[in-house]
């Protein structure tokens, strides 16, 4: 009796300690594209390297980042009110929990999530359609995270701080993500 209580307790420390054991590590940088329109109708495209996205373990959130002043667009006059401007960090919050991913193999599997978007000090609800695919053996677990999603820019007043914008701004990131089992 004495033995298989300590098999029972060896058996769930070595499974307590390999769950602990996963680590999620950012691979490369994260492509983002943005595309919005002047008043003008002229389509203005950009993008950044400088995004980063975070899942805190314990809150089973993925959290997104991004310092506009970072991009860089096609439009010269665009660019030069962006240096200018006093525009925070877009900051995107909503309910993904990572470990979620390492179970099974997916490819371009769509999930819908509510994220928490503030931007300009203004907090607002948006939709982001993330695209996952992973490819799990037994040593690691690698993601890519395909990210889309539009804020309107009225929404959080983009228009007083950008007078020629209107409409929506649209973006697009993506992440690969690895998982490391030790």
């Amino acid at each position: 009796m004495l033995k298989v209580r300590l098999t029972l307790v060896l058996f769930l420390l070595i499974l307590g300690s390999s769950s602990y054991a996963q680590r999620y590590t950012q691979s490369g940088v994260i492509h983002t594209e943005i595309q919005l329109f002047t008043k003008n109708g002229i389509q203005i495209n950009g993008s950044s390297k400088e995004m980063h996205v975070d899942y805190p373990a314990q809150d089973q959130k993925m959290v997104i980042r991004l310092d506009p002043h970072t991009i860089r667009t096609d439009n010269i006059d665009f660019n030069k009110q962006l240096d200018e401007c006093l525009l925070g960090n877009f900051v995107f919050t909503s309910e993904v929990d990572a470990s979620s991913l390492e179970f099974r193999s997916k490819y371009n599997e769509t999930i819908e999530v509510e994220a928490e978007a503030e931007i300009n000090n203004i907090t607002q609800q948006v939709k982001l359609y993330l695209i996952l695919s992973n490819k799990k053996t037994t040593n690691k677990n690698e993601i890519i995270i395909v990210g889309k999603g539009v804020i309107n820019i009225s929404d959080f007043e983009l228009d007083n701080i950008f007078p020629d914008l209107e409409g929506e701004l649209i973006f697009q990131f993506t992440q690969n993500l690895v998982v490391n089992y030790k």
